[in-house]
């Protein structure tokens, strides 16, 4: 996810409103701007499960070459500092949440979390509240007409084997493909963390960490249920749906006893969330007793076909080649989340 981080002047004593405003130039004149008429290519990419299931999928926006550098030109790289996301700190590295969780186990209290999954959550963004919200945080006119502008006349095409679908008009929604995309949706919920009452929150894009601890189970699972209803109601205010089918429980224990029988956490349709033992979360596979041997055995598993093909084409490939190789297609697998 792009970074959500610009250098402003330590001894500024404006309001975090007005750094907001100042740390934008201004872009030149809405109607200059050629965004408008793109036209993004999108791509299903396949998240798993089954392939003939649409909803397994996720669509990649595929954006006009001159897309990316122009959004670059136009708004310079989209910046915001961290004390104009009033509540950053829910966008901090998750590796703070593990540290959370694993500190709730030293200490042997019971450590709850549901890992919300939004259903199409990128392309339900809705732009009048978007553009409320980056009116709220600040933002000039010009900055706004500049947005609304970017957000007009969109269209859209699928393409699959080859094959492009006829163009349909975007009413909704921010590419996933783009420059702006990312971090513009951070800021459409950024207000969602107000939610979270006495549980913790973790917010990454789409995805979703909410999770509390304490000695006492029936006390961690009511704080977690009412921490959810309050979060699914901010949701639904941003006319963003949860996922009911992949958004998953897991309760973290090492050495208390385990529980006979769970208490529900639910969805305010009355669907009852699964417990799960795994979740894989932003590439990391968390397992219920924080091991990690589920996340291991995936790694070994990409790794070995990796070496497999590196050691049948040992002799089409020189040292340096074979160097390269491994630096490129396996160490990144290696280093992927090791910092946790």
């Amino acid at each position: 996810m792009l970074s959500t981080w610009v250098l402003l002047p330590r001894s500024t004593a404006l309001h975090p409103q007005q750094q907001l405003a100042q740390a934008f130039p201004i872009s030149p004149s809405p109607k200059s701007s050629q965004l408008s008429s793109e036209r993004a290519a999108v791509i299903p990419l396949f998240k798993g499960g089954d392939t003939l299931d649409p909803n397994c999928y996720r669509p990649i926006s595929i954006l006009p070459c001159l897309s990316k550098p122009s959004q670059q030109a136009d708004y310079r790289p989209f910046r915001i500092s961290p004390y104009l996301l009033c509540y950053a700190i829910w966008f901090q590295s998750w590796s703070w949440v593990l540290n959370d969780i694993l500190t709730a186990i030293d200490k042997t209290h019971y450590c709850a979390a549901v890992f919300i999954d939004l259903a199409k959550a990128f392309d339900s963004v809705n732009h009048h509240i978007l553009i409320g919200r980056l009116d709220s945080l600040g933002f000039s006119n010009d900055c706004l007409a500049w947005f609304t502008n970017y957000f007009s006349d969109r269209v859209q095409c699928v393409k699959s084997e080859g094959l492009l679908s006829g163009p349909l008009a975007v009413s909704m929604g921010v590419p996933q493909g783009s420059i702006l995309g990312p971090t513009l949706f951070s800021v459409y919920i950024n207000d969602v963390g107000l939610a979270a009452g006495e549980s913790l929150i973790h917010l990454y894009a789409d995805d979703t960490i909410l999770h509390t601890f304490g000695p006492s189970l029936d006390t961690v699972l009511t704080t977690l249920q009412a921490s959810f209803n309050a979060i699914q109601l901010s949701f639904r205010g941003l006319q963003l749906l949860l996922n009911t089918s992949k958004t998953k429980c897991i309760l973290f224990n090492r050495s208390l006893p385990a529980p006979t029988r769970l208490s529900n956490i639910t969805t305010l349709d009355g669907s009852d969330l699964e417990y799960v033992d795994n979740y894989k979360y932003l590439g990391v596979w968390l397992d219920c007793k924080l091991s990690f041997q589920t996340h291991i055995k995936h790694l070994q598993s990409k790794v070995k076909s990796r070496i497999c093909f590196l050691f049948r084409n040992k002799a089409s490939f020189t040292h340096a080649a074979k160097h390269t190789l491994v630096k490129l297609t396996i160490l990144p697998i290696l280093d992927f989340g090791d910092v946790i």
